[in-house]
């Protein structure tokens, strides 16, 4: 049997019209008549509209100028019923409409949800669409301090008892104050006392919404980037959602309702729902996660602090974290398109320098600065490409005389070199010299360098695409004699004779050793500064020799060296070829490797540092301090900021002139930066990097 409440006979239910002095208001939702009294008194409920009684439309009170702090429709005046009737036939949506109006419809919605919910079965079925328009007068009005407080009060007394979880919503979308949102905790609640695991979304809003929450800059001025980049770390860490114990505090409290028809009556929350806002150890999860983040995004939103407009350009889709994808601006999509086509199907592609920097938007003078360059890597990792030389990894930076490979990347690219990659690339750029020692290398031998490689070293799938890119560039660009002189010119005796024996190790790698491969040793050994018959000694020790001789020492004195006469008839000793034994040269190899780890230094390719400008003697002082520094902290940041970016060598000259130690003072300009800021002012170690966004912020 249906239960019914006083109520019923005046509500207009959802979706109904109802017309009133030329008024038709669409929607429902209101309580229309004139016989329904307050809940808690004896004269007509403030929320009731009365036909009967006079209204105004000559000159509507649109502003509230004469509607008092308690309204109720049958007492205020003719002026204010036409501009309240208006503004509910106009939609109920006016953000600037007086908010007067809204608590009277408004109060109507309360005593729908508190009185005669109690006792009426059609009441009851109309929760979800009585809560839904309390959230929807909440995300209009919530600016109004007092209506948000009972807006949000009143969902605390009705939507426990809703038959919809707040959860199947989106999470609220409203500005984070002294606490958390009632309807932030409700769903959070309802999703705890489910065991459900909490959505990124939800975890996202908890931590954006929590009174503590301590977000840096990236957070508010990539607010997307921020959400998307926060979804992949807490998807990564806990798959499906973080899942929370349910605690013991319950999400309660009380009510006072707004109306006068409840004459201060309390309504009380009988919710058995766990109150997440007593939480802490979930938010100072999400809390790191948050942090970390804001650190992916750091430089992105740097570069977006110092150019509001670029989104979407070369520079600044590049430094966007993996996974993140923005709509290109027309200058990348020219770039990338090249790029995709110039590769096609295959693995990689020969390409020239100019072609590339002529796709480049900030190209100098036919060569692309270093910092340049890491962008260039970063974009091109973005869609799947690298190149070689890559500055990321020891190359130089592309200039229009420069041949470059292009290349597909793996799955999980990876963006800094290893130890083991490192070690790798040197004995490629070896193994290039001596496989095009009879001047052609064959795929057998660069085939076989490859498979060494592979073996030698845990290389992962990424970094062994790299090493062929490599190979297949050095091959068409190898490291001349004179070259390997200048670089070997740093190295230790040991260290030469290390690196000997990594060209005998590459020479021998497909078990053969040629007369041109020879050659090529004993020249690469004079242009290291070794003994060049030592090749003749270390190849032959490889070698395969058949019968196993005895060496035997017969009694008496020794009789001197004799060299052996050649063969009658020949003129000149035979050149063949050698064959070695695998085991030997497996061996070798195995020893290459251990050497290669550090010996590659030799082969990475460094922009030499600029020359450090001249420093003036006395220290530089402004005489007013920038964001609590002292006056040689001072000085140092504006002596910083004269210039983009600072050699290690150059910054510590610098500090101790100003009798600072360097590391110290790195963290006091960043300390001071990130507190003015939310950004450091010095990135790198070397070079130091200057962050004028937050110089500039750090003056204010």
């Amino acid at each position: 049997m249906a239960l019914a409440s006083a109520g019923d006979a005046a509500w207009v239910p959802a979706g109904q019209s109802v017309t009133i002095s030329g008024f038709t208001m669409n929607g429902g939702m209101l309580y229309v008549g004139d016989g329904l009294t307050g809940a808690a008194t004896r004269s007509a409920d403030p929320a009731l509209i009365n036909p009967q009684l006079p209204v105004d439309t000559r000159r509507p009170d649109y502003a509230g100028a004469y509607m008092g702090y308690w309204p109720s429709y049958s007492d205020i005046k003719p002026v204010c019923r036409a501009a309240y009737l208006h503004w509910l036939a106009d939609g109920r949506y006016a953000a600037d409409a007086y908010i007067g109006y809204v608590f009277l419809y408004f109060y109507g919605l309360e005593r729908r949800l508190l009185v005669d919910a109690q006792h009426s079965t059609a009441a009851q079925a109309e929760y979800p669409s009585l809560i839904a328009e309390v959230q929807r007068l909440l995300g209009i009005y919530a600016y109004n301090h007092s209506f948000r407080n009972y807006a949000e009060r009143l969902l605390a007394v009705a939507m426990p008892h809703g038959d919809t979880p707040r959860y199947s919503s989106p999470p609220p979308q409203v500005q984070r104050s002294w606490e958390l949102p009632f309807d932030l905790r409700l769903g959070l609640g309802q999703l705890v006392a489910d065991g459900k695991a909490i959505p990124a979304e939800w975890a996202l809003a908890w931590l954006r919404l929590h009174p503590e929450a301590r977000l840096r800059t990236p957070a508010t001025r990539c607010p997307e980037e921020f959400a998307e980049v926060f979804a992949q770390l807490y998807r990564n860490a806990y798959a499906e959602g973080m899942v929370v114990k349910p605690n013991r505090t319950m999400l309660g409290g009380s009510y006072v309702p707004a109306s006068a028809g409840f004459a201060g009556q309390i309504a009380r929350i009988t919710s058995n729902l766990p109150d997440v806002a007593t939480l802490t150890a979930p938010v100072a999860k999400l809390r790191e996660l948050g942090e970390q983040a804001c650190a992916d995004l750091d430089a992105y939103s740097r570069y977006l602090g110092r150019h509001p407009n670029a989104a979407g350009s070369v520079p600044a889709l590049a430094l966007l974290p993996s996974g993140i994808a923005r709509p290109a601006g027309a200058a990348a999509q020219t770039l990338l398109t090249w790029a995709r086509d110039t590769i096609g199907d295959s693995d990689r592609a020969d390409i020239g320098g100019a072609e590339l920097i002529a796709r480049w938007p900030t190209a100098e003078d036919g060569r692309l600065p270093k910092p340049e360059a890491v962008l260039l890597a970063q974009l091109l990792e973005r869609e799947g490409l690298g190149l070689e030389p890559d500055v990321r990894f020891g190359g130089t930076p592309p200039t229009a005389a420069t041949r470059l490979v292009l290349f597909r990347r793996a799955a999980h690219p990876v963006s800094t070199p290893s130890a083991e990659y490192t070690a790798a690339a040197a004995i490629t750029q070896l193994a290039a010299v001596v496989a095009l020692a009879d001047g052609v290398a064959a795929d057998v031998e660069t085939n076989a360098v490859t498979a060494h490689l592979t073996s030698a070293f845990d290389l992962v799938e990424d970094e062994q695409y790299r090493l062929r890119a490599l190979l297949a560039h050095v091959l068409a660009h190898p490291l001349t004699p004179a070259a390997l002189r200048k670089r070997a010119a740093a190295l230790t005796d040991q260290q030469r004779r290390d690196a000997g024996q990594l060209l005998i190790a590459v020479a021998v790698a497909d078990g053969v050793v040629t007369p041109d491969e020879i050659d090529a040793l004993t020249r690469l050994f004079t242009a290291l500064g070794l003994d060049p018959t030592s090749v003749y000694r270390d190849v032959h020790a490889l070698a395969t020799t058949g019968d196993e001789l005895t060496p035997m020492r017969t009694a008496g004195e020794s009789a001197g060296t004799f060299a052996l006469p050649p063969k009658p008839g020949a003129d000149a000793p035979e050149r063949r070829a050698v064959a070695l034994d695998p085991k030997l040269v497996a061996a070798r190899l195995a020893d290459s490797a251990r050497a290669a780890t550090y010996l590659a230094e030799i082969f990475t390719d460094d922009d030499p540092a600029p020359a450090a400008p001249p420093v003036p003697k006395q220290p530089v002082t402004t005489g007013i301090s920038v964001a609590g520094l002292d006056a040689s902290h001072t000085a140092l940041l504006h002596r910083l900021a004269e210039r983009p970016e600072w050699v290690r060598a150059e910054f510590e000259s610098l500090t101790a002139e100003l009798g600072l130690l360097p590391d110290g003072a790195l963290d006091m300009l960043n300390e001071a930066a990130v507190d003015a800021a939310g950004e450091p002012v010095c990135e790198g170690s070397d070079p130091i990097e200057i962050n004028n966004y937050a110089f500039e912020e750090m003056l204010r």
